[in-house]
């Protein structure tokens, strides 16, 4: 039987032959850390090779050793036996014993012995998270799902940035039909972890389960009666009435007419009825409604009406940007356009911003509601994308990278309530994110007070002038 220097010998042979920089034994293994962490595998263990050439009682040496000898080569055999000689040299050596746990859990199929490795580390190090989740999956594949829960929990308690308690734990919850508690335990998760290229795959796995978990409690979640509740609530304040209309347009979703805005005593809400998040639309412009009141009643005008001040600006800032990409048009073609942009860009900096608040209010003040407004939340964003890309070509890039700027806002919205990750549907240069970031962050400063509603109009204000559109 070969030696393991006489097998080593055989799989890495050396043939660029890297050399030690000096003989410092410590900042030899930071190279090959460094090596490890750029993914340079092949280039950390030759390295490896001669720091245990050299060095053979450095039972760290051969850990990493045998880590990369497992995850990147799958010398399953190989690797046991490097490890058998880390832990010789320092039987205490946690990376070893988590390397020979997920050895046995993963590659050999043994989950006994891989128990007593994990419990080993605990004895040691009693709150190490990557040992306390890798007990939770071990009992939940022995279908030990209390077992698993105590172990998953322990995990999370340790350290929330790691992902596998949280989707260990939801899952179980899951597949006990308790969805709501799996989809809080979600949510919690993906607002909560990191997210590295190692948990990457997890990551998403969470976020399906998050997404099935919401679509089984939509169905139990009756937002008819919730949104008839609110509509009485806000006729009963101002003896005001709410009057819904169909108006089935696939340019539309839903939006509001708010009655003192336009000296009527009504408030009206017309909606596509034929969107499959039409019941939360519905219930969105109502809690739309009930801000604007709140904000109305205490002598705070949100400003809702383009000024012919405010479109003379508007003209003056950017009627060049329009001649220069529009040349072509006669110049009454292009008033006509501006005049047309100037009102959607108007309405689309109110819409956005107020979204912001609206979909705040609703996920804090209605827990129940969270599951429809995740799936309305993320079908409306890709429905604003669909439109900015519709119209992306009749609008100077200056104007058109606006737009994009607040349907991102509502995308930063939905990564900082639900943890989901859809920055990137559409591409935007660095500095335009860059900016996007720092409006989000007028809104996220106003809303850490009790009366962030009263604040409302100022964020408005604030970001048109950031975006130099003219309110």
């Amino acid at each position: 039987m070969k030696s393991l220097k006489e097998i080593w010998n055989i799989l890495f042979q050396v043939h660029n032959k890297p050399q030690l920089k000096n003989n410092d034994l410590n900042a030899s293994i930071n190279d090959a850390v460094n090596l490890c962490n750029n993914r340079k595998y092949k280039e950390a263990r030759e390295l490896l090779k001669l720091i245990i050439q050299d060095n053979s009682n450095n039972s760290d040496a051969w850990m990493m050793a045998a880590q990369i000898d497992l995850r990147e080569y799958g010398l399953i055999s190989l690797a046991f036996d490097e490890l058998i000689e880390s832990l010789r040299l320092q039987p205490n050596n946690i990376a070893a014993l988590l390397t020979m746990g997920h050895l046995f859990m993963v590659h050999k199929k043994d989950n006994k012995t891989a128990i007593t490795y994990y419990e080993k580390i605990l004895e040691i190090s009693p709150n190490n998270p990557v040992a306390l989740n890798s007990l939770g999956l071990i009992y939940q594949e022995m279908d030990e799902f209390d077992d698993a829960l105590i172990y998953y929990d322990k995990g999370i308690l340790a350290d929330p940035r790691m992902i596998n308690g949280w989707y260990g734990k939801a899952f179980i919850y899951f597949t006990r039909k308790q969805y709501a508690l799996a989809f809080s335990l979600c949510v919690d998760g993906m607002k909560k972890a990191s997210v590295t290229p190692e948990s990457e795959e997890i990551y998403t796995k969470l976020g399906q389960l998050l997404l099935d978990a919401a679509e089984l409690l939509i169905n139990n979640i009756d937002l008819r009666t919730l949104s008839n509740s609110i509509s009485r609530e806000i006729e009963s304040t101002d003896n005001v009435k709410v009057y819904c209309k169909e108006y089935n347009d696939k340019g539309i979703t839903s939006f509001l007419g708010f009655g003192p805005d336009r000296q009527l005593g009504f408030h009206n809400i017309v909606y596509n009825a034929k969107l499959p998040d039409v019941d939360y639309r519905l219930l969105h412009e109502l809690i739309h409604i009930k801000i604007l009141q709140h904000n109305y009643n205490i002598g705070i005008r949100i400003p809702y009406e383009l000024v012919l001040e405010s479109y003379h600006a508007f003209r003056k800032e950017y009627f060049a940007s329009y001649q220069n990409q529009f040349g072509q048009l006669s110049r009454e073609e292009i008033d006509k356009r501006i005049a047309n942009h100037s009102v959607m860009m108007f309405a689309h900096l109110i819409s956005g911003v107020m979204d912001l608040y609206i979909q705040y209010e609703i996920f804090t003040s209605l827990e129940d509601v969270r599951p429809a407004q995740l799936q309305s939340f993320i079908l409306e964003l890709k429905r604003k994308d669909q439109r900015a890309l519709n119209i992306k070509d009749t609008m100077p890039e200056i104007l058109f990278n606006k737009i994009l700027m607040l349907n991102h806002l509502e995308a930063l919205n939905l990564q900082e309530l639900y943890g989901i990750n859809l920055l990137s549907e559409i591409t935007m240069s660095s500095v335009c994110i860059e900016a996007s970031c720092k409006l989000f962050n007028i809104y996220k400063e106003s809303i850490k007070c009790d009366n962030y509603r009263d604040n409302i109009s100022d964020t408005i204000t604030r970001i048109a002038e950031s975006l130099k559109i003219n309110i």
